[in-house]
């Protein structure tokens, strides 16, 4: 599962990324993004250069500290790794210092199974690391891809890591963040550890304060969790938990929290690994749980120690891994092309037929000699008419040219005729009909379409009667008839374009005076504190422009107001309840009935181990996610007391993803993630 916000790959099974403690569930959505100073971005583009030497090759990786980047070092004339750590993580002092303390110490680790550090640095504000670069693949990616190793594949590279951490150890460093995501497999398929950016010096005391949890929940020794100071040891049980993992396909410890599963690093049980995977070994099954032993002093006393055992375990493993069977490949299947004479005698026949049916019709038309006298009638008619119209004779011209469309109703000119007499006579809209008729009886004649266009335009139509003047330009044959249609057009759309110009200022006027007056009343509902009114008045001036910044901005404001009214309740009701020891009582009220049924065999385990807690908060913060949904975040520190002693459980930043029910806002997930000091 990739982490949406720094997209380190986590197990399936977990609920909050290892690497920065953000929510998994695919429902919670990313929160808006906070402003930066773009003075100080880094151009993260290929081939764009920081500190004038590292030339951009490509972005291969995220983590809780930044960004990844393959370079070119210009210099050395060699590609390596830059980190550019967060601007949030380098902007404590402290941090800086001792990620300079560290690199110091971790630099001097020269190994094949380690990655080199190199250098930490500054550009444009903005800190990096340099290290060297490692083509391949974390062993988090490969245990996704393939699943649970083979025991030869996982012995190998547990080996590996064993002697890795050797190396660092007897410099007396403790990498203190063992996980598949710091563990690359390279190109020829070598185990190399990344990031020794949290370890430290087990002799250089003050960077990094007891009591305070450094590390990835499922990968934590249990003396992490405790806050104690670590040993060599605590490497070695991370590394059982990582061997764990590679043959059962998951981690020995899951929970809802990084607090519950930190917990049950300390007391539960790991279940045994052939009970998850019934194949592995017996003897390298004890070697694992060995290494996973609650108190340090049971556990291997050395990664050399240990690496003798997975040296000795190898030699007893079978000689060759299970080879999966391969898929079959499917029967061949023959194609058969059929030729079907039908296909062609039965098209043939019927052209025949068509054939003779139109030759028939020739031979038997009539002959010229037996033809009536109806052109003859039809056009003494013509000739009658044609005298009543120049005489303007109105109502004989139209009874006689009737007559002729009686007797032939595709006569062009008795139809245009009798519609130029309906207009003469005032009867426009009989006269549009016939009109249409007569384009209907020769589409080409343009005639028909300026008479409509004119009379469209005596209507008022002016979009009509463009319409119908571009239809007659497009018949006519040019000369002076189609220049005066053209600028009839020329004139008919520019007082069109006027007129929609006209209609569309005053519309935007009137627009704008609205909105103005809706963001003056959201403004002033603000200013008195009626949120809500606030509100309502901004999304009717979204309702007109739905891109007014004004408005959105209020409403964010307001609704801001409204959920840290209800939220801050919220938050002095849960101070309280951990107090109370009743926090599955505060849950069952405030929260979703799923977050309770998640978190219920959580909150009850650490009921149990504690008499009562200590808590306060602080840097509340909102962010928003849509209009029902937030994300609370805010600083905490938990003590536990148990028998009257006191035990920091945790101190960071809590966060809740909050979403809007008819009852009130309800939170609906919870992470936290540990300060690094």
């Amino acid at each position: 599962m990739r982490c949406p916000k720094c997209e380190a790959v986590n197990p399936p099974e977990t609920h909050f990324c290892g690497q920065c403690g953000t929510s998994l569930n695919p429902a919670d959505l990313p929160t808006e993004t906070l402003s930066v100073d773009t003075s100080k971005t880094v151009e993260l583009s290929r081939g764009s250069l920081i500190a004038d030497r590292y030339e951009i090759i490509e972005e291969i990786g995220q983590g809780g500290m930044g960004k990844v980047l393959k370079v070119f070092d210009k210099k050395i004339h060699e590609k390596i790794a830059v980190k550019l750590i967060r601007r949030d993580i380098a902007s404590e002092p402290t941090t800086l210092q001792r990620f300079n303390q560290e690199l110091k110490i971790a630099r001097k680790i020269v190994h094949k199974n380690v990655c080199r550090m190199y250098d930490i640095g500054e550009f444009k504000g903005n800190h990096y690391i340099t290290m060297e670069y490692v083509s391949g693949e974390d062993l988090r990616s490969l245990i996704k891809r393939i699943g649970q190793f083979t025991f030869r594949k996982a012995v190998f590279v547990a080996k590996q890591v064993c002697e890795g951490l050797a190396e660092a150890h007897a410099m007396g460093i403790v990498h203190r963040d063992l996980k598949p995501q710091n563990i690359m497999i390279d190109m020829e398929g070598n185990a190399r550890i990344m990031d020794f950016g949290i370890a430290r010096s087990v002799q250089a005391k003050g960077i990094t304060e007891t009591g305070m949890i450094i590390g990835t929940p499922e990968y934590m020794s249990p003396e992490q969790v405790e806050g104690k100071d670590v040993d060599p040891r605590s490497d070695i049980y991370s590394l059982g938990i990582i061997l764990y993992e590679m043959l059962t396909g998951q981690v020995p410890f899951c929970g809802n929290t990084p607090m519950s599963i930190a917990i049950k690093q300390k007391i539960a049980k790991p279940r045994h690994p052939r009970e998850l995977n019934a194949s592995i070994p017996e003897g390298l099954s004890r070697l694992i749980l060995k290494c996973l032993e609650k108190e340090p002093d049971k556990r291997y006393g050395s990664a050399t120690a240990l690496l003798a055992d997975l040296q000795e375990m190898e030699t007893s493993l079978p000689a060759t891994d299970k080879v999966q069977p391969q898929r079959k490949s499917g029967p061949a299947r023959e194609i058969t092309v059929k030729f079907s004479p039908r296909k062609f005698i039965i098209p043939g026949a019927v052209g025949l037929v068509v054939l003779a049916i139109v030759l028939g019709l020739w031979l038997f038309r009539p002959s010229p000699d037996k033809q009536d006298d109806r052109g003859l009638t039809i056009k003494n008619l013509l000739v009658t008419a044609r005298k009543s119209w120049e005489n303007k004779e109105y109502a004989s011209a139209l009874e006689q040219f009737r007559k002729v469309l009686a007797k032939d109703p595709k006569i062009f000119e008795a139809q245009l005729r009798i519609a130029d007499i309906l207009r003469e006579q005032g009867r426009q809209d009989e006269a549009v009909v016939e009109y249409k008729k007569a384009s209907a009886i020769d589409p080409g004649h343009p005639l028909p379409f300026r008479s409509l266009g004119e009379l469209s335009e005596e209507k008022g139509e002016i979009g009509a009667a463009l319409a119908y003047y571009r239809e007659c330009l497009s018949r006519s044959s040019g000369g002076p008839e189609a220049k005066d249609i053209d600028l009839k057009i020329k004139a008919l759309q520019k007082r069109l374009d006027d007129e929609k110009n006209r209609f569309q200022r005053e519309e935007d006027e009137a627009r704008e005076r609205e909105i103005q007056a809706g963001l003056a009343l959201a403004r002033k509902a603000l200013e008195a504190g009626r949120y809500q009114a606030a509100v309502d008045e901004a999304q009717k001036v979204l309702a007109r422009d739905s891109q007014n910044l004004s408005a959105s901005n209020i409403i964010k404001l307001a609704r801001r107001k409204i959920t840290e009214e209800e939220i801050s309740g919220i938050i002095r009701r849960y101070v309280q309840a951990l107090k109370d020891n009743a926090l599955l009582s505060f849950y069952k009220e405030a929260g979703t009935p799923q977050l309770c049924e998640e978190i219920q065999a959580d909150t009850e385990l650490i009921s149990r181990l504690y008499d009562g807690f200590q808590a306060d908060v602080s840097r509340r913060e909102i962010r928003f996610s849509g209009n029902d949904q937030a994300e609370v975040s805010f600083g905490h520190k938990i003590v536990g007391i148990s028998n009257g002693v006191q035990q920091v459980l945790f101190e960071g930043t809590y966060f809740w993803t909050m979403e809007r029910h008819e009852s009130g806002w309800k939170i609906t997930a919870v992470r936290s993630q540990a300060t690094a000091k």
